[in-house]
């Protein structure tokens, strides 16, 4: 058995040999009776050994025992520094389950964590009755078994490579697929065939592959996890001395035990080059493995045969873009690979959160912006909802990497969108869904997948709008006084707490910047009339479609007065919703204690000539306190 993890439980399993006319369907779940109420009793020590980063072998102290001529062969390399490897192992005293005939206890090798960098080989002498097949198994923490290494639930996109792993993400693709199915399908969550489909949005636009970004992005991050140069290498030169048999029987009795599809590396011999499918349905009266191949999302006929002690080589390719190219191979060695032995299952898990969080692939993916280029030769942010009075729209985009070389391709639903000579597309009166499809150059033409938006833009003619906020809440000052002389210490400085009560602590009018859809972004500068100072500001309002509720917004606001005085406040939040709709203006507002629930933040200082300053420290909302924000079609005066 060849493995690198650095904490695992197995057994070695007995099972009968031919199994008939069986067949292993996804829909199984595990047999009954698995789980860790069979193996109890005290854990026996079975010894402890440091192996030093040169290498070397860990014997297990158990003379006579169950685990005597146990070895683990450590190769130089497979860490950094000294591990300390502790063997011990519990008696099987219940029954783990049908079709399952252990031949070990239930052991467990432990080293402080963290996969290895090579492939460490575990030797278990075992007795298997004749008619039998022997595998090991790593066991889980609730007694799930999973096959060492010697789909209906399938995602709907192709592989075809993409910026960070431009090769192809088959391994992503499959190991993901089979997530999926393991830790939500089997828990009663429906398919994942589709489930996805531009990204669980309407409308569906299942011949659109390229706004499945999420899963998409999802694939190639946990493709982009694995340590294909080292590792997995390693890893196959040593599967590779596994025969024909020993996988076939490998892949039918993982899934009998387990119930799970199984993950299969295949390789060419002649050329090299690998690809990774799932095995999920086996006929071993006919010698067949039924696989969902990456490159042939929902294809049912894809298989593996099984005759005469050997596979029958698979047809396919490293993505589906070298197939289509006429590069496809025949993989003449296919191997059965535990799927955690290849990635840490809980790392998927992890990488599947920031798939739920659509952050997937952020920080690993090349960061860009969508850029509107005007009509000064410059740009504005493309943003969702825009209006524009032109008939065309030059849209690119934009990456703070100076060397990056990023592409667009259009679409509207899911028809290529063409551009003209100028790179602008034309749009259709009112409102326009464009498909955004964002590509990476990585030298040489070579364009690959980076992410893709679907954002709407208005042709018509932008609203004027006016917007004016009002917060008053409930404050707590700290006034700092720095020349003054502090009674007790009789050194300068004096510090003042002050509950302010029901102070208007901050007010900003309006500006006359377009609303933008549902948008209200503006900025001011001026002279305020009768205070004599300068002023600066901005905020940006965001409603909903139906302009019956802010859903959110900021706004910052800074006066410097005459006599030196400068006066600073900022407040954010959301969810107001309208109280009144008027001729020519919309009044939004939420108050009392409730008002506390909309504020995210509030702040407000003033700083004087002399020195003297204060803030609000914090602040609370009560009868008292309230949000307004009024959206006026025209200057209110």
């Amino acid at each position: 058995m060849k493995f690198s993890k650095t904490m695992f439980v197995l057994v070695v399993i007995a099972l009968t040999l031919g199994l008939g006319g069986c067949e292993f369907l996804t829909q199984w779940f595990n047999p009954p009776g698995v789980g860790v109420s069979w193996a109890s009793g005290d854990s026996i020590p079975a010894g402890s050994q440091t192996v030093p980063a040169s290498g070397g072998t860990v014997t297990a102290n158990d003379p006579g025992g169950a685990l005597s001529g146990m070895v683990i062969e450590v190769p130089a390399g497979a860490y950094p520094g000294g591990k300390t490897f502790t063997i011990s192992y519990k008696l099987i005293t219940g029954d783990p389950g049908a079709n399952i005939n252990p031949l070990t206890p239930l052991i467990t090798v432990e080293n402080g964590g963290a996969f290895a960098d090579d492939v460490m080989t575990v030797t278990i002498p075992v007795a298997i009755p004749a008619g039998y097949f022997a595998m090991g198994f790593f066991v889980d923490e609730n007694g799930k078994l999973e096959g060492m290494p010697l789909v209906a639930d399938d995602w709907q996109f192709e592989n075809r490579g993409s910026y960070i792993e431009p090769n192809g993400h088959c391994a992503g693709q499959a190991l993901t697929a089979m997530w999926y199915y393991i830790e939500r399908s089997q828990q009663g969550t429906s398919t994942l065939w589709n489930r996805f489909d531009n990204n669980g949005d309407a409308p569906a636009t299942p011949d659109l592959w390229q706004d499945d970004s999420l899963g998409y992005r999802l694939a190639s991050v946990v493709q982009h996890d694995i340590d294909w140069k080292n590792w997995l290498k390693k890893t196959f030169n040593v599967l590779v001395a596994a025969d024909d048999p020993l996988n076939w029987n490998a892949f039918l009795y993982a899934m009998l035990v387990t119930g799970e599809p199984q993950y299969v590396s295949i390789r060419n011999s002649s050329v090299g080059g690998g690809h990774a499918m799932i095995v999920y349905k086996a006929d071993a009266d006919t010698g067949t493995l039924y696989v969902a191949d990456p490159n042939y999302p929902g294809n049912s006929s894809r298989k593996i045969q099984y005759a005469n002690g050997s596979f029958t080589p698979y047809n396919s390719g490293a993505n589906k873009a070298e197939i289509d190219a006429g590069n496809g191979k025949a993989y003449d060695q296919i191997r059965y690979f535990a799927k955690t032995a290849l990635v840490c299952w809980s790392q998927i898990a992890a990488r599947w959160a920031e798939f739920e969080l659509a952050t997937i692939g952020d920080g690993i993916f090349p960061a860009y912006a969508l850029e509107v280029a005007d009509d000064s030769g410059g740009s504005v942010p493309l943003t969702n909802g825009m209006v524009v009075s032109s008939d065309k729209l030059g849209i690119f985009a934009a990456s703070p990497d100076p060397a990056l070389s990023l592409g667009v391709f259009f679409y509207r639903g899911e028809e290529p969108l063409p551009f003209d000579s100028n790179g602008k597309i034309d749009l259709l009166e009112g409102e326009n869904r464009l498909g955004i499809y964002i590509l990476g150059n990585l030298g040489g033409g070579n364009w690959k997948y980076i992410d893709f938006q679907w954002v709407t833009v208005t042709k018509g003619t932008p609203t004027t709008g006016y917007v004016k906020i009002v917060v008053q809440v409930h404050g707590y000052i700290t006034a700092y006084h720095p020349f003054e002389i502090d009674q007790d210490t009789g050194q300068p400085g004096v510090t003042y707490y002050s509950d302010s009560p029901y102070e208007m602590l901050g007010f900003r009018s309006w500006d006359s910047d377009a609303l933008t859809g549902n948008k209200f972004t503006a900025s001011w500068s001026g002279f305020m009339e009768g205070e004599q100072g300068p002023y600066t500001g901005s905020m940006n309002v965001t409603f909903n479609d139906a302009m019956d509720r802010v859903v959110s917004f900021t706004v910052t606001d800074s006066q410097t007065f005459d006599n030196g005085e400068v006066d600073r406040w900022s407040a954010s939040g959301g969810d107001i919703p309208i109280e009144q709709v008027g001729n020519g203006f919309r009044w939004f507002v939420i108050e009392d204690t409730a008002t506390c629930l909309s504020l995210d933040s509030f702040t407000e200082s003033w700083r004087y000539a002399n020195g003297d300053n204060q803030d609000v420290t914090s602040y609370t909302c009560d009868g008292l306190s309230y949000i307004e924000i009024y959206l006026y079609d025209k200057k209110p005066y």
